[in-house]
């Protein structure tokens, strides 16, 4: 393979990740970061792991990766704001069936 696509920030599988591979991530929001107040101190998903622990994750996924897709603007903005991402590796790809709920 060429390029390694991460939909969950897995900070496991980064550590196998060859360096001469790319790594691209999709980032949905970032809400456990933006809005903490909605959630509880552990995950509705997977009670072993905090919030903290995602925010986490997720940062460092976002960081490491060589472009992130972002599933809005708000998201782009928030990457940029609040994680200090560069825009320029930063695609907006917005999901087909949001325009759908929109159009």
């Amino acid at each position: 393979y060429d390029i390694y696509h991460q939909t969950l920030y897995d900070p496991y599988a980064l550590k196998f990740l060859p360096k001469t591979k790319k790594y691209v991530t999709t980032m949905h929001d970032l809400n456990y970061v933006k809005i903490p107040q909605y959630y509880s101190k552990r995950s509705k998903f997977i009670s072993k792991i905090t919030c903290s622990d995602i925010i986490t994750y997720q940062k460092k996924s976002a960081l490491k990766a060589d472009r992130i897709i972002a599933v809005s603007e708000t998201t782009k903005q928030d990457l940029i704001s609040e994680w200090k991402i560069d825009p320029n590796k930063i695609e907006v790809i917005i999901m087909e069936y949001l325009l759908e709920l929109v159009g």
